[in-house]
């Protein structure tokens, strides 16, 4: 293929994507006119776990990430000293 070839079919696909682009909003903006939410947004909170003691004082949190399910104070407490050794 040619530079001038090359050239223009990375023009011809930016102007897709850009019209591409274009289109999806305009259609966001209409939903949002009309009342259908326009993009979606997940809802706060997450999944809620009941293994743990999710609900009593101190438990997991919903959507923790594993390994960080007990905290940082414990180690703290156990070690007595500053820093890690």
């Amino acid at each position: 293929m040619c530079r001038t070839e090359r050239k223009e079919s990375v023009e011809k696909a930016k102007a897709m994507k850009q019209k591409k682009r274009e289109d999806n909003l305009a259609k966001r903006k209409e939903q949002k006119k009309a009342g259908k939410g326009g993009k979606k947004v997940p809802k706060k909170g997450g999944k809620v776990s009941m293994s743990k003691g999710a609900n009593k004082k101190g438990g997991s949190k919903a959507g923790a990430r594993p390994g960080f399910e007990g905290g940082f104070g414990a180690r703290a407490k156990a070690g007595g000293g500053k820093g890690r050794k």
